[in-house]
């Protein structure tokens, strides 16, 4: 309501066309309809267009193996760039076209502790970007960025606006409102009364970092790209080798996200990217998340995407449940982190029952699994000992050690739902 009131009484002054765009997630049957008809009629009342749109999120989320929060969000932005598209289609040139959302300082905020109990690199801890294009070409823009949740609540209270209040905001049920209404509150009582602040100037100064190292990454593609099409980038792999860490994690994002992978790489990935660099084998191999890959050209690099993404086999493996603080005792503290998927390797081996080892390769040949597949062979390991070995489409073998008992408190789940 802030932004629409902000937007609305600019657009007069600055010459721009304001349109609306509701989304009904179906989450709160009665209240949402009460909420679309709301914003409808206020539309009609100040002249703006409204498009709205009604998705069931809930079955979106079943159908695309999210959250119901991480549904929403994605069905949000998706309905945001088909009203983008109605308006291009309409005669305006898609880069004088803004889709402004209403993320205040205070979702920076939640958003920064979000990535961290989750895990992030340094760029996650920029939060949420002022300006960012989306994944058709559109740009995104946060004008209420830097503005405090009170102060759009006081902008509101003199502006004789009446938002429409989700009452699901201020239950505890999703993570986000627990950061919202338990973890801050407490940080802000028991150790820094300002903590949104301090979290703020940590946000405001990793953003800067991030921007430095893109521009970095971006001149060194524009340098040492030796091919490219649509789903594959060869890089000069010396020069690639060459750079600091800091940079090259950089230029691996920055290659994939050319070819399509935006999203999805976490610290295990670009580990298991940096073992690839160092390895010996001239054709070695990682695989990544909807079917991308890299791989060694002798010397060279290339991120490349196998056009598989819509061939995956589903499986019905039986998840693997281990023991989080058994496996700890072994691995070390954080060892989910070192788990990733791969190509198996000379030495690896898995726990089998009574607490001894059998290497993998001697799995296969007791499994009778062809020479010419085993190499073929996907492990997910942490160093070289394996969790789970997927050996075809009808078996998978997961370590008998780290069982799940009565003493349990911490399960890390291990399920193989998709076989490239």
């Amino acid at each position: 309501m802030c932004l629409f009131d902000v937007l609305d009484k600019a657009g007069k002054d600055m010459g721009f066309t304001l349109s609306a765009v509701h989304v009904n997630h179906r989450f709160r049957p009665g209240d949402a309809e009460r909420d679309q008809q709301y914003v409808e009629n206020l539309c009609r009342a100040r002249g703006v267009e409204c498009t709205s749109f009604v998705i069931d999120c809930h079955k979106e989320a079943e159908k695309r193996g999210m959250t119901d929060e991480e549904a929403g969000r994605v069905v949000r932005y998706e309905c945001f760039a088909e009203a983008a598209d109605s308006v291009v289609s309409s005669g305006f040139p898609r880069e004088s076209i803004r889709i402004a959302v209403a993320q205040n300082a205070d979702d920076r905020v939640e958003t920064v502790l979000f990535r961290l109990m989750r895990g992030t690199g340094t760029d996650g801890l920029s939060g949420i970007s002022f300006k960012r294009p989306d994944e058709h070409g559109n740009t995104i823009i946060r004008p209420l960025l830097r503005v405090k949740k009170r102060d759009v609540t006081e902008y509101c209270r003199e502006n004789g606006l009446t938002p429409c209040i989700d009452r699901t905001n201020e239950e505890t049920e999703y993570t986000r409102n627990r950061i919202r209404h338990l973890l801050i509150p407490y940080i802000s009582e028991n150790f820094n009364c300002d903590i949104s602040s301090s979290v703020l100037r940590l946000s405001e100064s990793a953003s800067v970092d991030r921007e430095y190292f893109r521009e970095a990454a971006a001149e060194f593609l524009e340098a040492h790209v030796l091919e490219e099409n649509e789903s594959e980038i060869l890089v000069d792999g010396k020069a690639l080798r060459e750079l600091h860490a800091a940079v090259r994690q950089r230029v691996m994002a920055a290659a994939f996200a050319r070819i399509g992978l935006g999203q999805d790489l976490a610290f295990p990935h670009f580990r298991a990217l940096e073992e690839i660099l160092e390895s010996e084998s001239p054709s070695s191999r990682v695989d990544l998340p909807h079917g991308f890959y890299m791989t060694g050209v002798y010397g060279d690099v290339r991120f490349a995407y196998s056009g598989r993404r819509e061939e995956s086999e589903k499986t019905d493996f039986e998840p693997c449940r281990c023991d989080y603080d058994k496996a700890g005792e072994v691995f070390g503290p954080g060892w989910e982190n070192r788990v990733a998927t791969r190509e198996r390797r000379p030495g690896d081996f898995i726990r089998i029952k009574g607490g001894g080892r059998k290497k993998i390769q001697d799995l296969l040949v007791d499994m009778k699994v062809p020479k010419d597949r085993r190499d073929r062979v996907k492990v997910t390991a942490c160093g070289s000992e394996v969790l789970a070995v997927v050996i075809d489409d009808k078996n998978v073998r997961y370590t008998s050690m780290y069982k799940v008992d009565e003493t349990t408190k911490k399960v890390i789940n291990i399920e193989i739902n998709t076989r490239l």
